[in-house]
C-alpha cells in the first residue's frame, strides 16, 4: 500500500472517528438539557415557594431542577417567560391569564382529581392549593349577644344590628390597604350581583377610564356599582363599619380582638392562619353570604396553579406529582391553604371547609379583583381605590 493511500486511509479513519465523538457529545448534552427543568414562582410568596421546592426535591433528587422568583408577567414578557422556563407557579390572575397563551392543556385525569365546579374552569392551569376572602366571627362577641349565624345577606345585616352600639366595630375591615379593600369590594359585588355580575364588575375595572362612568357600571338583577357603594355608606352611618373604617390597616386587628371590639372580621384564610393560637381559637370563619342563593355564584377564593411551559414529558409527570393525594396532604399542612385535589385531607376545619365551599359553588372558587385586574399594577389599584375611598367619604 502507498504512502498516500495510507494517509488517506487514516484521514478518513479521523473524520469518521471525530464525527462519531461529536454525535455522542452532542447526544449527551441534549439528554443532560432534557434532564434540567426550570421552575419559576410568579409574584408567590416565599413560604409557598418553599413547599413546592421542598416537594420536588424529595421526589426528584436527580432532576436538575432550577428555581427562579419572578415578579407578576406582562403582555410584553409573557412569550420570553414561557419559553424560558418549563413550569410556572402562580395565582390565576394576570400572568396566569398571559401565560396560557404559550402553555399546554392539563390532562384530563387530572382534572378528574378536582370538584367538578372547579374541574369545568380548567384548560391550561392546573389549581393547587387555594386561599380564600371570607368573614371570620369572633366568638365572645357572638357568645355574649347570641345572634345566629347568617345564611344570606339578610341576616348578615340583622347579626350587625344586634352587636352594633355595644363593640366600636361591628363589621372590621382593612380598607385602608388597597389589596384588601378591592378583595372585600370583590365579594360584596359577588354577593349581590352573583358571577355573572361580577365579571362586569372585572371587566369595568380593565376598562376603567373615569370614576361617573365606573360607578353608573350595571351589574345584573337591576344592581349597579354605585348603588352597591350606596349600600356601604349605609352600613357607616347606622354605625356598623367605624367612622374610622377607611383607613384601618391589617395591623389594628389584634388590639381590637384583645380587648373584644369587633365583631365580624373581613379576612382570607392565609392571614387567619397567621393569628396567634390565642386569637384563631375565638374565630369560627364563614364564607361571604350572598342575596339571592337561587342565581349562580362563585367563590372568592384566589388559587395558586402551575402551568406546562413545555412539552418535556416529565413536566407533566412533575403536575402529575403535586396533584396526587399524599403530595396535596403535605402541601396543605405546609402552607396551611385547602388543597385543591377533592379528596385528600386538609391543614385543619378552616381548609377543609374552604374546599367544599367552593365546591358548592355553581362557578367554582375565582380569584380577587387583586390578581384578576391589578397584579401588575398596583399604581392603578391604589388610584381606584382611593377614588373609592373618597366617594364613601361623601
Amino acid at each position: 500500500m502507498s504512502i498516500s493511500k495510507l494517509k488517506a486511509k487514516s484521514l478518513r479513519f479521523f473524520s469518521t472517528f471525530i464525527l462519531l465523538f461529536s454525535i455522542i457529545l452532542i447526544s449527551s448534552c441534549s439528554v443532560e438539557k432534557s434532564k434540567r427543568i426550570k421552575v419559576a414562582f410568579c409574584n408567590l410568596p416565599q413560604e409557598l415557594e418553599k413547599s413546592f421546592t421542598s416537594e420536588l426535591d424529595q421526589k426528584y433528587p436527580n432532576l436538575k431542577l432550577e428555581y427562579s422568583s419572578i415578579p407578576p408577567v406582562t403582555k410584553s414578557s409573557a412569550k420570553s417567560t414561557a419559553r424560558k422556563y418549563d413550569l410556572v407557579f402562580t395565582w390565576d390572575g394576570q400572568s396566569c391569564q398571559l401565560l396560557k397563551n404559550y402553555t399546554q392543556l392539563v390532562e384530563k385525569d387530572l382534572i378528574s382529581r378536582l370538584p367538578n365546579s372547579s374541574g369545568a374552569q380548567v384548560d391550561k392551569a392546573l389549581p393547587l392549593l387555594l386561599d380564600h376572602y371570607g368573614l371570620a366571627f369572633y366568638l365572645p362577641v357572638k357568645n355574649k349577644y347570641n345572634p345566629r349565624y347568617p345564611n344570606n345577606f339578610a341576616e348578615l345585616e340583622r347579626y350587625l344590628r344586634r352587636i352594633n352600639g355595644h363593640i366600636d366595630h361591628p363589621f372590621f375591615i382593612a380598607a385602608g390597604d388597597d389589596k384588601e379593600f378591592i378583595s372585600f369590594l370583590s365579594c360584596f359585588v359577588e354577593s349581590f350581583s352573583g358571577s355573572e355580575g361580577y365579571s362586569t364588575f372585572i371587566q369595568a375595572l380593565k376598562d376603567y377610564k373615569d370614576f361617573d362612568t365606573f360607578i353608573k357600571t350595571p351589574l345584573d338583577y337591576e344592581i349597579s356599582l354605585g348603588s352597591i357603594l350606596e349600600l356601604l355608606k349605609e352600613w357607616s352611618s347606622k354605625g356598623f363599619l367605624n367612622s374610622n373604617w377607611l383607613n384601618l390597616k391589617k395591623g389594628d386587628l389584634q388590639p381590637l380582638l384583645e380587648d373584644s371590639r369587633a365583631g365580624i372580621i373581613f379576612l382570607s384564610l392565609s392571614d387567619f392562619h397567621k393569628m396567634s393560637y390565642e386569637s384563631a381559637k375565638q374565630i369560627a370563619c364563614d364564607r361571604f353570604p350572598v342575596v339571592n342563593p337561587k342565581i349562580p355564584h362563585a367563590l372568592i377564593a384566589p388559587k395558586i396553579v402551575c402551568l406546562n411551559t413545555s412539552n418535556k414529558s416529565v413536566v407533566f409527570e412533575l403536575q402529575d406529582f403535586l396533584l396526587n393525594v399524599q403530595t396535596q396532604k403535605r402541601l396543605s399542612k405546609a402552607s396551611t391553604y385547602a388543597p385543591a385535589e377533592s379528596s385528600c385531607m386538609a391543614y385543619d376545619k378552616q381548609a377543609d371547609d374552604l374546599r367544599f365551599l367552593a365546591a358548592a359553588c355553581k362557578a367554582g372558587p375565582v380569584d380577587s379583583a387583586a390578581t384578576l385586574v391589578f397584579e401588575n399594577d398596583s399604581e392603578q389599584m391604589a388610584k381606584i381605590c382611593q377614588e373609592i375611598r373618597n366617594y364613601l367619604k361623601i
